[in-house]
């Protein structure tokens, strides 16, 4: 059998590991003068005159590896979470079932999972002068409508819409999630993003919801390096807007139910659309799958999170898997595609 071939879906495997870790991308050195200094108490034990003048670097987004032993796929997958979230968006799902980290890496694939600038282990900007703007955070409330588990109105007795999936019962864990984050950091977020992919080498994309726009952004800039997007309900991911960009590769866009419920999903489901005729537009195929006609109803934005998501996460590995079929092994000449490799060194 080739050391590429597709390998039965992913269930309560051993995941054995090649090697792990992380790395930083992106980023920008600053300096601060003339700052005053100050007392600060860092813990009973310690306290001290701290200058806040000197050489900081500022920006860089936070990336963590997993390179299984039993790599079925000559293409890693880089995974971009959505706004206001981190990486652990792809790590445990809110009522602590195996997320789509565990789901792909069991099925053979390097993963590579992003905390984009400003969120979660990629840190924030502390210093004064040096963000454009002031952060936001997402309230429950908020969530409870963008998100698509219920009606505004039932968010208080938690009733979410009929034979929805997602786990309301831990809404209150799924809080937990939300980090701050800074709606001017998108530039610096998307020069990591590059950086990244640089370093990896030719990947599949996968991103939610902003990240979602940022795969596809990805893929329009740099398509050797990103043949395959997959975005579940993206927004943004506009592309040919300041220079020509033309795709090469496929993408693929997940839509979850609901989209009819709000003005703000019947304009983001709309614009889901052309942007899907704007890639075909180019020559490369763009493909729109709605769950509900997998026969997968009920589920909300955050998919990768509710009841069902196997089944989600199952839909993209086939997918994967029928688009690197040509880059796997071929069996009767003995061909060897190149090997991805995870690089040490670090990319500015």
């Amino acid at each position: 059998m080739s050391d590429f071939a597709a390998p039965p879906l992913p269930g309560t495997a051993v995941i054995a590991l090649a090697a792990m870790g992380s790395y930083a991308a992106g980023g920008r050195q600053v300096q601060v003068t003339g700052a005053d200094r100050r007392a600060v108490s860092l813990s009973s034990a310690l306290s001290l005159d701290h200058d806040p003048n000197g050489t900081f670097w500022i920006d860089q987004a936070y990336v963590q590896y997993f390179v299984p032993i039993a790599r079925r796929c000559p293409l890693p997958v880089l995974m971009i979470h959505g706004g206001g979230m981190t990486g652990r968006t792809w790590e445990t799902t809110p009522d602590g079932r195996p997320g789509w980290l565990q789901r792909f890496v069991q099925a053979g694939f390097e993963t590579h999972v992003v905390d984009i600038a400003e969120r979660g282990r990629a840190g924030f900007c502390a210093l004064s002068g040096h963000q454009a703007t002031h952060p936001i955070t997402r309230s429950l409330e908020e969530a409870w409508d963008l998100y698509r588990f219920g009606e505004s109105a039932d968010f208080a007795s938690r009733r979410p819409f009929p034979g929805s999936r997602f786990p309301v019962d831990a809404l209150d864990a799924f809080a937990t999630y939300t980090v701050p984050r800074w709606p001017s950091a998108a530039p610096v977020q998307m020069e990591g993003l590059r950086r990244i992919v640089e370093r990896i080498g030719p990947c599949v994309v996968i991103g939610h919801s902003q990240g979602g726009g940022f795969a596809v952004q990805l893929g329009a800039e740099r398509p050797d390096l990103v043949p395959h997007v997959v975005a579940l309900e993206p927004h943004g991911g506009d592309f040919g807007t300041s220079e020509p960009c033309t795709p090469a590769g496929k993408l693929v866009i997940v839509m979850g139910d609901y989209l009819d419920t709000s003005a703000v999903w019947s304009d983001l489901h709309g614009k889901t659309l052309r942007l899907a005729d704007d890639w075909r537009q180019t020559g490369s195929p763009a493909e729109v799958i709605y769950l509900a006609s997998r026969g997968l109803h009920g589920h909300s934005h955050m998919m990768m999170m509710d009841h069902g998501s196997d089944a989600i996460a199952d839909i993209v590995i086939r997918h994967i898997f029928a688009e690197t079929a040509p880059l796997r092994r071929d069996t009767a000449t003995g061909d060897q595609p190149p090997i991805m490799t995870v690089s040490r060194q670090a990319v500015p």
